[in-house]
């Protein structure tokens, strides 16, 4: 019937694959054919989708948007919602709260409304995920655990809309002038093009971003290589110079580092199998 919700008791209406159920969570990886599309419906466990291949479209109170790789969606049990995978179909994280199992301290709050995100920051924690959903080993589940936490503890410090709209108008143009620019950068550099004290810019970046300038600049750029290898085929050197990195041996300690894998196993992983 029109305007009707069904509720789903569990899991994703597309294909699973690689589900481990860890303390509290259910995860699992999932598959959407080109093609498919789903009726207004919702689900009975709270849940965070990170979408890893292609492209959908989800409509949840009558505003429908367009989620890509990277992209992180939140949902509350019960939220109505419907999904058109028609002409690209996707490959997704999906991690359920299991509401029997869960330990009622480890509720997640960031799962009590809906939102979602295209930050590319928690690529690492969701490259770890997949890592160990595959491994199958005597380890694999406590190291899901510790993970998961991880990746629930950095969303659950994500900005809110009033943290965001206190952000100085010349830190986002630094921000946007960090990640339109590939070449080399310069603290003095990013002052000046903001108007702004050298000095100033520091103490200002570290105390919104927890970061240096050059910490922040180094993670957008290594992020924009991990897009670039999940959703590409370009080759790896080119992927690091495109992202401001001249040495490729430089870029794959720094992408080991960030990632905790070198840039081939990354985009491995991303690969349709």
């Amino acid at each position: 019937m029109p305007g009707t919700t069904t509720m789903h008791s569990a899991g994703s209406l597309g294909a699973q694959s690689n589900t481990a159920v860890v303390n509290g969570w259910i995860i699992s990886e999932t598959r959407h054919a080109a093609g498919f599309r789903t009726q207004k419906h919702a689900h009975e466990r709270p849940s965070l989708n990170v979408v890893l291949s292609g492209l959908y479209s989800e409509t949840v109170a009558g505003s429908t948007n367009d989620f890509a790789h990277g992209a992180i969606i939140a949902k509350p049990a019960g939220e109505p919602h419907a999904n058109d995978f028609a002409k690209h179909g996707s490959r997704c994280l999906l991690i359920e709260e299991d509401m029997v199992r869960r330990d009622p301290r480890d509720t997640q709050a960031v799962l009590h409304s809906y939102w979602w995100s295209s930050t590319s920051r928690v690529a690492p924690h969701t490259a770890r995920i997949i890592r160990e959903l595959r491994m199958r080993d005597s380890c694999a589940s406590a190291s899901l655990e510790g993970v998961v936490r991880e990746l629930f503890d950095q969303l659950g410090r994500r900005s809110s809309d009033a943290e965001a709209s206190r952000v100085p108008a010349w830190v986002r143009r630094a921000d946007a002038y960090l990640r339109d620019n590939h070449e080399p950068l310069t603290l003095r550099g990013v002052a000046d093009e903001v108007g702004r004290d050298a000095s100033h810019v520091g103490r200002v970046f570290r105390r919104v971003f927890g970061e240096s300038v050059g910490e922040y600049a180094r993670r957008i750029r290594l992020e924009r290589s991990a897009v670039a290898l999940a959703t590409t085929r370009r080759i790896i050197s080119v992927v690091a110079q495109d992202a401001g990195f001249f040495d490729h041996s430089h870029f794959v300690r720094e992408f080991r580092r960030r990632f905790d894998m070198t840039p081939s196993v990354y985009r491995a992983m991303f690969a349709d199998s």
